[in-house]
């Protein structure tokens, strides 16, 4: 990944975590409780830009690009959803980084990045 490449991706991470966050909040409170269309206009920006991020091969599911802005999902619908592209950020980061001198940088790069949240050890 290039330095512009990585810099947008962390971008749309951090994003994707604080519409993660906000929407898990909203979810314990009124789960059931439509998202209105100004918060799904900028989580749906978001989701496409994952989407063009991920592509195909980190995709959470192939059948999901964005939310319907003309049936609003509820609170819990929208945080379910982010949370599974953020695992799916997480793994095309994970498997985008190396460890040198104890310290995780970006592939390619001398980008320092921290440790993957899951470490796949051979055993």
């Amino acid at each position: 990944m290039t330095e512009e490449e990585i810099s947008n991706f962390e971008k749309i991470q951090a994003q994707t975590q604080s519409f993660h966050d906000e929407m898990s909040a909203l979810a314990r409170k009124t789960p059931n409780a439509a998202i209105n269309k100004f918060k799904i206009k900028f989580i749906n920006k978001a989701l496409a830009e994952c989407n063009d991020i991920l592509g195909q091969g980190y995709s959470p599911f192939e059948d999901f690009d964005l939310f319907d802005e003309d049936e609003l999902p509820s609170s819990s619908d929208v945080a379910m959803m982010l949370g599974q592209y953020l695992s799916c950020l997480e793994k095309k980061r994970a498997d985008n980084i190396y460890v040198r001198g104890g310290y995780y940088y970006w592939i390619g790069t001398e980008i320092r990045t921290l440790m993957p949240e899951k470490i796949n050890r051979k055993k």
